[in-house]
């Protein structure tokens, strides 16, 4: 507003422009569609999208589930480790604890999956319980501080590094770029928050507990017996 009155088009044009995006929206009234502030970038995200991914004959399907502390919802998700050493993670559904959990039971059921991992005080208990009433014989890890703070540690240095890739889905994009850490212990230990108006952040802690599990697994060895 103030360009021709008290602010020269020459000033303007004389100004830093080595951050585009903040001139953008400092003299062009650029409005973007990600948080700036958020720990893991929205550059950085989709860097780490997977046009075609090929998964191995006999996958390890490794399930993360987060009930969330400041909603009353619960998210799925499935991390894979593919051929290339990388992993493979999907957000499977974030639906409000009042729909029960019996959604989930087709996902925890399939013969593929090697473990599971659930956090939340407010739902592990009753889901451990009703994955044994399904005939599910896993039996699910229930994840302590130190393995929380570990979690986060290592899903953000894979995210940063490359390890991770992802089918592009706009509601786990929506949460990943749209988080800024809050402190978990008196470690330096961080976690994830959102700092977007309406996106549940279980998504993404319950993406980056199924990497965990799925990158800390141990590979089952082939025995050979020798006659």
């Amino acid at each position: 507003p103030s360009l021709g009155l008290i602010l020269s088009e020459r000033s303007v044009r004389g100004e830093n422009r080595e951050d585009n995006v903040d001139y953008n929206i400092q003299r062009l009234g650029l409005w973007i569609t990600y948080n700036q502030r958020s720990a893991i970038s929205r550059e950085e995200w989709r860097k780490l999208i997977a046009e075609t991914v090929s998964m191995p004959e006999k996958p390890r399907i490794y399930m993360g589930i987060k009930y969330a502390k400041g909603t009353s919802n619960v998210s799925l998700a499935a991390a894979v480790k593919l051929a290339d050493g990388s992993i493979f993670v999907e957000a499977i559904d974030c639906r409000p604890t009042r729909e029960g959990n019996a959604w989930m039971m087709p996902y925890l059921l399939n013969p593929h999956v090697a473990g599971i991992i659930i956090d939340g005080a407010n739902g592990q208990t009753i889901l451990a319980d009703e994955m044994k009433q399904a005939g599910i014989k896993k039996k699910p890890v229930f994840p302590k501080v130190g393995d929380i703070i570990e979690a986060n540690s290592m899903f953000e240095t894979a995210v940063l590094s490359g390890i991770i890739k992802h089918s592009d889905q706009p509601s786990l994009e929506q949460i990943a770029s749209n988080c800024e850490h809050r402190s978990i212990g008196s470690n330096g230990g961080f976690g994830y928050v959102s700092i977007l108006v309406g996106a549940d952040i279980s998504l993404l802690d319950a993406v980056l507990l199924a990497y965990w599990l799925c990158a800390t697994a141990k590979e089952k060895k082939k025995q050979i017996i020798n006659y």
